[in-house]
C-alpha cells in the first residue's frame, strides 16, 4: 500500500483491534487491524523484555528509524508511528505483504546488490544490533523492506548484521553524498525519540563511514544476530 496522507492519518487516530500475538517475536507484538484491510503491528512498551543494555520503550527506536529512513533514504522502511493502543503506548507499524523471501535467498540476486549496500551503510550509522535475514523483506511488486529496528542507535558498538556479503565493497559518489548530507544534519527530527548522545552517536559513526569510504569488515566477538534467520 502506498503511504498517503490518508494513511498517515488512519495510522494515527483509527482504534486499533488486535488480531493475534505474533509467538515468534522476540518483545510482545501484536498483529491489529485498523480498517479497509489495512493491518500493522503493534508494539507495546509495557510488554517489552527488560534488557541490560537498552533502556525500556523500544518503541521510539522504531519510530526513529523509520523517521531517518524517510529523511535519508537508505531502505524503506514501511510507515512507524507512536500509537496509544489497547495495552499503552508503542508503535505501530504497517504489514507488507511479502514473499516468503528473505536476506540469505535473496543475496545473491544481482538486481537487489544496491538495495543490500545501502541497507548496510544504514545498520552501520544506525547501530543496528538485530539485523536477521528475516528482518529483509520482499514485497510482492519485488521492492525490498527492512523491519524490526528496535535495537538501533544505541552509544556502544552494538554492531550484528547478517549482511556482511559486501564487505569491502567501495561507496558510491551517491551514498558519499548521502553521508555528508547526515553529517551536516542536526537530526533534530530524531530528538522526540533519542537522547542527545545517540544522536552525537549518529554523527560519528556516519564520520567514520566517509572516512573510510567503504564497507567495513566484520570486528567484535559478535558480528552476526542470533538465530540468524
Amino acid at each position: 500500500m502506498q503511504e498517503s496522507k490518508e494513511l498517515v492519518e488512519i495510522f494515527q487516530n483509527c482504534p486499533i483491534k488486535i488480531e493475534a500475538q505474533i509467538l515468534s517475536s522476540s518483545n510482545a507484538a501484536f498483529l491489529v487491524f485498523l480498517q479497509d484491510e489495512i493491518y500493522a503491528i503493534y508494539k507495546p512498551e509495557k510488554l517489552e523484555r527488560p534488557l541490560w543494555d537498552f533502556e525500556p520503550g523500544l518503541w521510539r527506536r522504531e519510530v526513529a528509524a523509520y523517521l531517518f529512513s524517510k529523511v535519508f533514504p537508505l531502505c524503506n522502511i514501511p510507515l512507524t508511528v507512536k500509537r496509544e493502543g489497547p495495552l499503552g503506548v508503542g508503535s505501530l507499524q504497517l504489514v507488507i505483504d511479502a514473499t516468503e523471501d528473505h536476506y540469505l535467498t535473496l543475496k545473491d540476486s544481482l538486481c537487489y546488490e544496491q538495495d543490500f549496500i545501502n541497507l548496510a551503510v544504514f545498520d552501520i550509522i544506525t547501530n543496528n544490533a538485530d539485523r536477521k535475514s528475516g528482518h529483509v523483506l520482499k514485497d510482492l511488486n519485488g521492492k525490498i523492506w527492512a523491519i524490526d529496528h528496535g535495537l538501533c542507535f544505541h552509544t556502544d558498538f552494538k554492531l550484528r548484521t547478517v549482511i556482511w556479503d559486501f564487505a569491502g565493497y567501495e561507496l558510491d559518489r551517491k551514498t558519499l553524498e548521502l553521508l555528508q548530507n547526515i553529517k551536516r544534519s542536526s537530526l533534530n527530527f530524531l530528538a522526540p525519540y533519542l537522547k542527545k548522545s545517540e544522536i552525537q552517536s549518529i554523527i560519528k559513526r556516519t564520520q567514520y563511514l566517509y572516512n573510510q569510504k567503504h564497507l567495513p569488515l566484520p570486528k567484535g566477538r559478535r558480528p552476526y544476530p542470533w538465530p540468524v534467520i
